[in-house]
């Protein structure tokens, strides 16, 4: 974040001038694409070993959801995270980089971050449920998130991007998952496209959510394990 933030101050200093970003917005951008790649991480390679290492059988015969177990167990985790983070806010707000919030902004940033994590668990479970045909699925992991670093804004602002790459943003998920609801809380985008975007995120989150309840299901048709 640090070094993102200060290549754009050196970007900005330099004259760069097709850009509505300032020093300071610039520095929330990258504070808040930060939060939210964190917050809705998950990692889906534990899902692999579970199900390559045979573990899975154990977890799936106990009286409760597994897919609930697998979401809300990180939630401490997530917690400690976001008091990290408003740790940070208070650090940039002691220094005197201030932007005003307003409560409906927060609001709505908190759905849409919230809307991020259900779509960033259901991919993680869909890469996760890969491993049911495949021994190892770091590289289908690395090439989705690879690109969706370039059309999610977490490298450059996706209105920064030249006009062909935006456009094709548009048609994907990856901007929905971290653009979108930084643009709600700088406060960048208009009614319309707060209410349009949360329709392409909640769209893009049911097609997630098909698609692992798809592979899932195939491969626990299939699958089977041993112990010792």
């Amino acid at each position: 974040m640090l070094m993102m933030y200060a290549l754009w101050v050196a970007i900005l200093g330099s004259g760069f001038i097709n850009t509505s970003y300032t020093n300071t917005s610039i520095g929330f951008y990258y504070l808040f694409i930060t939060f939210i790649g964190v917050i809705s991480n998950t990692n889906y390679w534990r899902l692999t070993n579970l199900i390559n290492s045979g573990n899975l059988s154990a977890e799936i015969i106990r009286p409760y959801n597994f897919f609930l177990k697998e979401l809300v167990q990180f939630i401490p985790h997530k917690i400690l995270q976001s008091l990290v983070f408003s740790l940070a806010l208070i650090i940039f707000f002691s220094l005197g980089i201030t932007i005003h919030f307003g409560l409906f902004q927060i609001f709505l940033f908190a759905i849409s971050t919230f809307l991020t994590i259900l779509s960033k668990f259901y991919i993680a479970l869909s890469l996760g449920g890969l491993g049911f045909w495949f021994r190892r699925v770091h590289g289908f992991g690395s090439l989705f998130w690879n690109l969706g670093g370039l059309f999610s804004g977490e490298l450059i602002p996706v209105d920064l991007l030249p006009h062909t790459l935006f456009l094709i943003s548009a048609y994907l998920p990856f901007r929905s998952l971290a653009f979108f609801p930084v643009q709600i809380i700088l406060g960048k985008i208009n009614s319309s496209e707060i209410v349009s975007g949360f329709a392409v995120q909640i769209i893009w989150l049911a097609v997630f959510i098909f698609i692992a309840k798809l592979l899932w299901k195939k491969g626990l048709s299939q699958y089977d394990s041993a112990g010792h």
